[in-house]
């Protein structure tokens, strides 16, 4: 087999627009220090006023006390507040607790749709709480795309052998499950991957890829740094940008030009 270049040292790929792309959800997510502030209505009202045009409808859910198992042992997590909104088609969901904020996309129309959206979000955390001198614990950004009938039938044409694995050996019916996760360093982040066939009525993640009820493959990409220690909008929102680049540059690692033709794109 002759040896690729990784997509870490190869040039960015040129994007290539797909009419029919099989992301089925964009996550952008900042987990921050808690500020018990942001359980409180009253302190809420600002930020939902900012983005009510966007994002009209609210959903509030009351969060009970968890009970975490950690590495040091078992941690109480006390309950909160997590605030939902959401346009009025629910395609852009914001969600928004003590301690994280995040924008889900649920149809990805662009990059710089997506991230503009971001950018509005931060600025209006950061002018409602100004969080910028604890900084941040967790910054990810998270593509899933999902493969599913009757593309899946062609899918030894349109993934890498070497991303296929064992799904490319000609199992046929009798391969029901097979996933496969690797996470790379990439500068002071890591790219976390993960591929592979999923069963009907079969998930890796609830939060982020529902349950079908039908065979599917998804190749499931988050990328993420952690522990920075200053919390600016504009410059979490570059690194983000980056990242979606590194993703993508990986996802055209993964893919072949048959998957880009064959989900609407001119190569």
């Amino acid at each position: 087999m002759t040896s690729r270049l990784s997509p870490f040292r190869s040039p960015q790929p040129p994007e290539v627009h797909l009419e029919r792309p099989p992301l089925v959800q964009v996550i952008a997510q900042v987990r921050f220090p808690p500020i018990l502030a942001l359980g409180r209505q009253e302190s809420v009202a600002p930020f939902q006023e900012a983005i009510r045009r966007r994002y009209p409808i609210l959903r509030p859910e009351s969060v009970p006390e968890r009970l975490l198992l950690g590495v040091d042992g078992p941690v109480v997590q006390p309950s909160t507040m997590l605030w939902r909104f959401h346009d009025k088609d629910d395609v852009w969901r914001v969600a928004l607790t003590t301690n994280s904020i995040s924008l889900q996309a649920n149809k990805y129309s662009s990059r710089a749709d997506f991230f503009e959206r971001l950018h509005q979000l931060l600025d209006e955390l950061v002018r409602v709480t100004d969080p910028v001198a604890a900084g941040y614990e967790r910054f990810g950004i998270r593509y899933v795309n999902r493969v599913r009938h009757p593309e899946l039938e062609h899918l030894s044409r349109m993934v890498q052998p070497e991303v296929l694995g064992v799904a490319n050996i000609g199992f046929g019916p009798e391969l029901i499950f097979s996933v496969c996760e690797s996470s790379f360093a990439v500068d002071d982040a890591q790219l976390r991957a993960r591929w592979g066939l999923l069963p009907p009525r079969a998930t890796t993640d609830p939060t982020a890829i529902r349950e079908i009820d039908e065979s599917s493959w998804i190749l499931d990409l988050d990328m993420f740094v952690e522990k920075q220690p200053e919390f600016d909008a504009s410059v979490v929102v570059e690194r983000g940008q980056r990242f979606a680049e590194t993703i993508y540059a990986f996802f055209r690692w993964c893919v072949t030009d048959e998957f880009l033709r064959t989900y609407g794109g001119q190569v």
